[in-house]
């Protein structure tokens, strides 16, 4: 696999741009499609626009800060597991009602 299909592939997984299109269809139903077609095109612009500074930036931090890409691989790939971890952590836990615990004795209290 090529490096920039490579790149897409985790860009589409880990940040799942095609969920975004639900939110933005429910966000946007009240404006006209002139109106939503102009808001997706300056998004997009501006998503890409951020993209490219965090690249250019980014790379040369990496080698001022002397960060061989190796660790930076493996330090995204933990951040990826833990992500999934509490994503299925979350899956698995009922959820419960919230308890409210007492006040301290001498606590100011709302009236």
């Amino acid at each position: 696999m090529n490096d920039l299909s490579f790149v897409l592939v985790i860009f589409f997984v880990t940040l799942g741009p095609i969920k975004v299109i639900a939110a933005f269809a429910q966000l946007t139903s009240q404006l006209p499609d002139g109106e939503r077609r102009a808001l997706a095109l300056r998004s997009t612009l501006i998503a890409t626009a951020v993209g490219f500074l965090i690249l250019f930036i980014g790379d040369n931090l990496r080698q001022n800060w002397q960060i061989a890409s190796p660790d930076l691989l493996l330090t995204g790939g933990v951040l990826l597991l833990i992500g999934a971890l509490e994503r299925s952590r979350m899956r698995s836990m009922p959820l419960r009602p919230m308890r409210r615990r007492p006040r301290p004795r001498g606590w100011p209290c709302r009236r």
